[in-house]
């Protein structure tokens, strides 16, 4: 019986020629395709070998015309910085008059371009050169430029320029005083040089601040810059004890954060600060955490308090 099992097994395992034959085939198949991906995936790459001594010179050549270059770039700078140092110290300066020449004129006469600008700016704030020391007045003429102008400079003292001064003293001596951090936006436009923007801006910022403790916080103003401080603070006075100062003790996190010199990280550590040590009982005491640079508590201590 066993041998009769076995022998229809065979017969049913057995494959005709052309069986055989497809079998073969596929196997051929399976192989090619085996081999193709083994040699894809084991391929190595050619190294590619570099001579060393002609990689050298190849290095070096470029070395040589980048220094070339630069010397050539460095040498025209260079000449032309020469020549323009040697034309601005051989440049003569001639007569100007400081109260009657434009931009142009003065520059033709030998003045630099700033300085000239400065002066016609300094004309149409009110301001007049009544003797030739007052171009000290200017920020941008130094001692060194005022030695070499002083010569130079004419200043009118015909009767008419006389009376113009007769009046400017008169004017200087009923101007009014406005107390910066008091002042409305109104009576901040007659100050001289400050018109309804810059009015507008320093009003808000002072709100922003809690007033003002220093008069060159005004510098801090959008678009105030050092000419403008000098031609408004002969017009401006200051009360430090109208300042509004925040209670560190009471301050929630976003009240104290809102302040210009107060970052949102620091106000954050004044709160945690008050929490892990109790209440405060000295602004100073913000000098404990490591936030706060020396810088920061000079500005900052005199907007704070803890009642």
């Amino acid at each position: 019986m066993l041998k009769q099992f076995i022998n229809k097994l065979t017969s049913y395992l057995e494959f005709s020629t052309f069986e055989r034959r497809g079998v073969f085939f596929l196997l051929f198949i399976l192989l090619l395709i085996s081999g193709y991906y083994y040699y894809k995936n084991t391929k190595v790459v050619d190294v590619v070998r570099v001579d060393k001594e002609k990689l050298e010179i190849l290095r070096s050549n470029m070395d040589k015309a980048f220094e070339n270059k630069s010397n050539k770039a460095f040498d025209s700078k260079f000449r032309k910085s020469v020549f323009e140092e040697s034309t601005k110290s051989t440049k003569i300066i001639s007569s100007f008059n400081p109260n009657k020449n434009d931009i142009a004129t003065m520059v033709n006469h030998g003045l630099p371009l700033k300085v000239a600008k400065n002066i016609v700016n300094y004309r149409n704030s009110g301001g007049k050169f009544r003797k030739v020391q007052d171009l000290n007045k200017l920020f941008t003429i130094d001692s060194l430029l005022f030695d070499k102008l002083k010569d130079h400079a004419i200043i009118d003292f015909d009767l008419n320029t006389n009376e113009e001064i007769r009046k400017d003293i008169d004017l200087e001596k009923q101007k009014t005083i406005i107390e910066i951090n008091q002042a409305s936006q109104e009576e901040l436009q007659t100050i001289p040089g400050i018109g309804p923007a810059y009015a507008k801006w320093i009003a808000e910022y002072r709100q922003k601040l809690g007033g003002f403790n220093s008069l060159k916080q005004l510098l801090e103003v959008y678009k105030f810059d050092q000419e403008k401080y000098d031609q408004v603070s002969p017009y401006i006075t200051l009360n430090e004890e109208n300042l509004q100062r925040i209670n560190i003790n009471s301050a929630t996190k976003k009240e104290l954060a809102k302040h210009p010199y107060i970052t949102y990280q620091q106000a954050n550590a004044i709160i945690a600060f008050k929490e892990q040590h109790g209440k405060y009982s000295s602004a100073k005491d913000i000098s404990k955490i490591i936030l706060f640079t020396k810088k920061d508590l000079n500005r900052i201590l005199p907007y704070l308090d803890v009642n």
